[in-house]
């Protein structure tokens, strides 16, 4: 099922209302029951569902559209496994809209049920935990989705108008500076990069300055790194990454799945 077809279910049953995010007050005591009357009506409901959205819903509330994903078919049967298997652990003690996502089961075009998620927990007349981490790798998965596309949106338009070159080739020319910077340590990272797996290393933002005859001179403020796309390669690059940002001082993202790297080389103007 496409994402589009899911946008449109997720929008239609926001129109009408629907929210399953609590099936009882918020101050009721869980019965002692051998089986978990809540979790076991929850889990004939969502048996049959074939697509899971997962929505950002509380962005609603500050006049901005939820934002929504779709978990892959191959993750749709361990969702429902981890929802019918989790475990109670207390009453409702905080309003539904503090458990900022919402996972909404569909069969088809039905809506099926809604619960409110917060990393491995979610409320269903109580508040259950799903130990197996399922439910917190797919919230998560949706944090960084979400992250991506607000801070991540324009990068592959801020990578085609800036004006680059290789670094290793580009650091090669005496008329080539970093200023305020040693081009030894920019080329120990660039090689670093390639040495765990980067797809290209760029020195990036270059300003070409002109004196008189004479052959113009560059400057370039920023080293662009292309991110491997394998999992395990990332997982190495990524530690080369953590070096650079503390050699160069600056506050850095983890992987949340960006396509490129930047990192600030020229701090001239502030030191």
């Amino acid at each position: 099922m496409s994402l589009r077809i899911c946008n449109l279910m997720f929008v239609t049953a926001s129109m009408l209302g629907f929210q399953f995010c609590a099936f009882a007050d918020t101050n009721e005591t869980i019965a002692s029951i051998s089986i978990p009357k809540p979790l076991l009506i929850l889990s004939e409901r969502i048996a049959l569902a074939d697509c899971i959205i997962v929505s950002n819903w509380t962005d609603t509330m500050f006049g901005q559209p939820p934002f929504v994903v779709t978990v892959t078919s191959n993750d749709v049967p361990k969702v429902i496994h981890a929802v019918s298997s989790a475990k109670v652990c207390g009453n409702q003690e905080h309003p539904d809209w503090e458990w900022g996502w919402k996972l909404l089961f569909y069969q088809g075009t039905n809506l099926l049920a809604g619960i409110c998620c917060n990393e491995g927990s979610f409320l269903s007349d109580g508040v259950w935990n799903n130990e197996d981490g399922v439910l917190g790798k797919i919230c998560g998965n949706a944090s960084n989705r979400q992250y991506l596309a607000k801070v991540y949106g324009d990068e592959e338009r801020d990578f085609k108008e800036s004006k680059k070159a290789e670094a290793r080739a580009w650091l090669k020319s005496s008329l080539h500076t970093i200023l305020g910077e040693d081009k030894k340590k920019v080329l120990k990272f660039a090689n670093a990069f390639y040495v765990a797996g980067a797809t290209k290393v760029y020195v990036a933002d270059i300003e070409i300055h002109y004196s008189g005859k004479n052959v113009p001179s560059e400057n370039a403020k920023y080293l662009l790194v292309v991110t491997p796309q394998d999992e395990e390669t990332r997982r190495k690059f990524f530690i080369v990454h953590w070096e650079a940002v503390k050699a160069w001082g600056f506050d850095g993202d983890g992987d949340v799945r960006q396509k490129y790297t930047w990192y600030p080389i020229d701090w001239h103007d502030i030191k």
